[in-house]
């Protein structure tokens, strides 16, 4: 197991890397909702599809994620070294048959997030010049 300084210190990068990220999105929306507040609502409603159709079953499937939530859900283990190895993490590293099945599994997620995109759309298009 991990001394506390060792915890503090992993927990102190996640969160480090979690600010970052927000910084990051919280500038991007900014600057978008100033610019023009209509096409960011727009986008914060794609933003939400993309979440659910896409984002969400991705990381499903990253090894790293599952084994720092395993670890956190077992008291015997090191959580502490799962965080750490997901931190260190280039990402997935895929060869030969898995490169072809992961970018196979992409291609069907991007498509189901298209189509909910174009659904999103045409709603949007039948929504217009009709008053209730």
């Amino acid at each position: 197991m991990c001394d506390d300084a060792e915890a503090r210190q992993t927990v102190r990068a996640l969160v480090k890397s979690f600010e970052a990220i927000s910084d990051r999105s919280g500038a991007l929306a900014f600057v978008v909702a100033r610019k023009n507040p209509k096409e960011y609502q727009e986008l914060l409603k794609s933003a939400e599809r993309a979440e659910e159709f896409t984002l969400k079953p991705m990381m499903a499937v990253y090894s790293d994620l599952k084994n720092v939530y395993a670890a956190l859900d077992n008291p015997a283990s090191n959580w502490c070294e799962a965080v750490k190895a997901m931190l260190q993490s280039q990402g997935q590293t895929w060869f030969g048959d898995e490169a072809l099945a992961h970018k196979e599994f992409k291609s069907d997620l991007y498509a189901r997030f298209e189509e909910e995109e174009r659904k999103a759309q045409e709603g949007r298009q039948g929504d217009r010049g009709f008053a209730t």
